[in-house]
């Protein structure tokens, strides 16, 4: 099951995510400027083991700034509203496969109305598996792992 985070923008919850084998941390570039984005990229780093960093971005120009400095694992284009097709979407494993994104009209986990599944992946037909979001810590170092457990536990993410 294919799973990103997004977005991801404490350390708390990335630690918490990649040790429960979440394989993508996604970062909102269009809600950071340079330096920001640049700081949490290093922080992520540096805190985390595992799983690849994706900077997603609606603004094709900020794409091609990101990856022309080559500090992300990957770039994705997408205005975060809408159906869309990444090409060269990047799998762990190193191999590339072309992904659709299909805004979510369904629920997951236990708490139906916090379900935080924001887009499927589409593999052809085929359901590869969600973006999500993964909420943020309500002050430094305090997070709901709970609720996440549920969902994790419920895509069958074993960490």
């Amino acid at each position: 099951m294919l799973l990103i985070a997004f977005p991801v923008s404490d350390i708390t919850v990335a630690r918490y995510l990649s040790a429960r084998g979440v394989p993508y941390l996604g970062i909102d570039l269009d809600k950071l400027d340079q330096l920001a984005a640049d700081r949490l990229i290093a922080q992520l780093r540096e805190w985390t083991s595992g799983p690849l960093l994706v900077g997603v971005s609606g603004d094709y120009e900020k794409c091609e700034v990101f990856r022309s400095l080559g500090t992300l694992d990957q770039i994705l284009y997408w205005d975060k509203s809408s159906d869309c097709l990444w090409t060269s979407f990047v799998l762990p494993v190193g191999d590339s496969k072309t992904m659709k994104i299909r805004m979510a009209g369904m629920r997951l986990g236990a708490k139906e109305n916090r379900s935080p599944v924001v887009a499927e992946l589409m593999e052809g037909e085929r359901l590869a598996g969600f973006i999500f979001r993964p909420g943020t810590e309500s002050e430094t170092g305090i997070y709901d792992y709970d609720a996440m457990d549920d969902f994790l536990d419920s895509v069958g993410v074993d960490g």
